[in-house]
């Protein structure tokens, strides 16, 4: 008799397994691999932004990445969203891409230079520009102009250059402006564009966007606070 329930409960348990085990692996399926742009991923580590997702009942593996691999890697299937693109950023993939309702955020792009030189995009005339290689909006202004360095380690790259001499001015987003430290000293910055920022999925995860959204708003309250406090400091 003992013989035959250890036989059954094993016949029950590789039954388990053959339910459960798939039920895991489509668990695992839901769990996004999102892009992050190194600016906010060099920051403050990616960590927070899993936790503060997680509490919203959302799954993510967040990589960080330059723009410009994140184009490809949505394009190919390699991650699974995109934490900040542009408006025209399925386009820029050539991917079928969703955004949600409201912009991650509107932010200004901004043209830096040391105080005193040009106003304006316009008074530029040789002046070395450093822009982050991928940002669509950047190449836009910048296309029928000589003197361009596309930085592909984005903002901080920018900033090292910009503090060595080595450029004389950048665009940059004013969000990754304050990610990456904030204006150098005796440098302004002019605002010669509005940008909206969305995050992007693939359609199959569509559904989770609403509760994305809500992260979004809490992690980037959270990213603005500590380097708020990192400056104090």
């Amino acid at each position: 008799m003992s013989g035959t329930c250890i036989l059954l409960a094993a016949i029950f348990a590789a039954f388990l397994h053959c339910i459960l085990v798939p039920s895991v692996a489509r668990a695992d399926d839901r769990c996004l691999r999102i892009a992050m742009a190194e600016a906010t991923g060099s920051s403050f580590g990616l960590e927070p932004y899993r936790q503060v997702m997680k509490q919203v009942g959302v799954c993510v593996t967040p990589v960080s990445m330059p723009n410009a691999r994140a184009v490809i890697a949505i394009r190919t299937g390699d991650v699974d969203a995109v934490f900040a693109g542009l408006g025209d950023f399925d386009q820029q993939a050539k991917a079928g891409l969703v955004h949600g309702e409201s912009p991650l955020r509107t932010v200004p792009g901004l043209l830096v230079v040391r105080e005193g030189t040009v106003q304006s995009l316009d008074e530029l005339t040789n002046e070395a520009v450093g822009i982050w290689l991928g940002a669509g909006w950047a190449e836009d202004l910048m296309a029928d102009y000589g003197n361009v360095m596309r930085c592909p380690l984005g903002p901080e790259m920018m900033q090292q250059l910009l503090r060595a001499g080595r450029l004389d001015a950048m665009l940059i987003n004013e969000f990754s402006l304050h990610l990456s430290g904030g204006l150098p000293d005796g440098y302004i910055s002019i605002p010669v564009k509005d940008l909206e920022v969305f995050t992007w999925v693939r359609p199959e995860f569509s559904d989770l966007l609403p509760a994305i959204e809500k992260g979004n708003a809490a992690y980037i309250k959270m990213l603005m606070e500590l380097r708020q406090k990192a400056s104090l400091d």
